[in-house]
């Protein structure tokens, strides 16, 4: 049995897979599989890892039959994995050449079901790196890994008992709501801040700046997945469930509703959402504060609801001292007097 099993699903990447395998195959760790699912690739992507997988025999090479994305991919590569612990690495990055050896060695002296490594984030075109701050606040409370799935690896009888998958009808976020789910199975977790992932921010990648109305859609199903999660956990506390609405809920829709969009229905949609799922004035104010939340509001208002375009976010009031209150999501955001 591997040690671990590094699953890399690949579509159309054949310019950049190749520095992500060198840094693989190069692992410190020798005791380990690379699993290669080509997800019905139109360029030279699988003549690629044909080459890979027959210059060394830990690479295992999956095609796919035809494009089912990428959460589909990754799922498969988590039921043909031989390893004790999985990891995941797209295509287009790569990690320090002993980041495996570290994880799995600490992983191995407590028996943890998740060991997460750091995350520095470099762009493409600059070449400038940031490090993520990400780590210190998972020590703070665990809820906050909500992102950089790809930084950990993850005992696989964990990932088999709780039958903990990527949701494939979600084609961009499908990882944040792998997390979303992760974090409420509370697994024995640990950090380890001495390897780096690698995420490089290229041109073209699934989470673009501007989002298509597919994309919208599937962020919508992302959003509505954790939504979903959030209904069937019982937090140990109401501060825990605040910071998971914060940290894997509204922080995911803010993120979102700040992205360009081809067409502004799409972020009408967006909108209705959130007037859908019932994001009470009480939820918002646990999670930011109340100023915090009416100052929110309030930016809403003055930038996408003034101009008429969501006015059906808003509750009108008139009140016997003659003034009017406009109300969003349940909050006073304006109050006025007409002469």
């Amino acid at each position: 049995m591997p040690k671990v099993s590094i699953i890399v699903p690949c579509y159309n990447v054949e310019k950049y897979v190749s520095k992500c395998l060198d840094t693989l195959i190069n692992q410190t760790l020798k005791d380990i599989e690379i699993l290669c699912i080509d997800d019905k690739s139109t360029d030279n992507t699988l003549k690629v890892l044909r080459k890979y997988a027959k210059k060394d025999k830990r690479i295992k090479l999956i095609e796919q039959k035809e494009n089912q994305g990428v959460a589909r991919a990754r799922n498969e590569g988590i039921k043909q994995a031989q390893g004790e612990y999985i990891g995941f690495v797209d295509p287009d990055d790569y990690v320090d050449l002993n980041f495996y050896e570290k994880l799995y060695n600490t992983a191995k002296t407590n028996n943890y079901d998740v060991v997460k490594g750091g995350l520095i984030t470099k762009n493409y075109l600059n070449e400038k790196q940031i490090e993520s701050d990400l780590n210190k606040k998972i020590l703070k409370n665990p809820l906050n890994f909500c992102a950089e799935h790809c930084s950990a690896i993850y005992k696989k009888t964990f990932l088999n008992r709780t039958k903990l998958v990527y949701p494939e009808n979600i084609m961009t976020g499908q990882d944040s709501a792998f997390l979303s789910k992760l974090a409420v199975l509370k697994p024995s977790l640990f950090i380890n801040n001495e390897v780096f992932y690698h995420y490089v921010n290229r041109p073209g990648s699934l989470d673009s700046k501007t989002l298509t109305h597919n994309k919208v859609l599937s962020r919508i199903k992302m959003l509505d997945y954790k939504l979903k999660v959030l209904c069937e956990t019982t937090f140990s506390s109401e501060k825990n469930r605040g910071l998971f609405i914060k940290k894997h809920v509204l922080d995911n829709f803010c993120y979102t509703f700040n992205k360009s969009f081809n067409n502004d229905n799409d972020k009408h949609l967006l909108f209705n959402w959130l007037v859908k799922a019932n994001i009470s004035k009480r939820i918002l104010i646990n999670t930011f504060g109340r100023r915090k939340t009416k100052a929110i509001l309030q930016k809403s208002y003055e930038k996408f609801i003034q101009p008429k375009r969501y006015l059906f976010l808003l509750s009108k009031k008139r009140f016997s001292d003659g003034y009017r209150r406009i109300y969003f999501c349940g909050i006073k955001i304006l109050s006025y007097k007409r002469d």
